[in-house]
């Protein structure tokens, strides 16, 4: 006979420290560390537009116009209809 035995535990688990080294350390105190520019940025400093894909335009939908078949209602026949669908039932 076997089983599966499910068991919660915790564990102490120790946190490592990661170094984050400082970017101006190395640069002489007057100059300031710049980092990289973003593509907006660097869009808005050349007065570029944004890049439009033609896929991506909305576009009109086309759909070809369909036809309906007129609705057809069956003639009343009180000899195929049940009773107990007429509603002649009292309650």
């Amino acid at each position: 006979m076997s089983d599966v035995v499910f068991m919660r535990g915790w564990a102490d688990v120790e946190i490592t420290r990661f170094y984050n080294p400082p970017t101006t350390a190395l640069q002489p105190r007057d100059k300031m560390w710049q980092g990289m520019k973003t593509v907006a940025k660097l869009r808005r400093e050349d007065n570029l537009s944004i890049p439009v894909n033609k896929d991506s335009l909305y576009k009109p939908i086309e759909r070809i116009q369909r036809k309906f078949n007129p609705l057809v209602i069956p003639k009343f026949n009180p000899l195929v209809i049940p009773k107990s669908c007429t509603g002649s039932s009292s309650i």
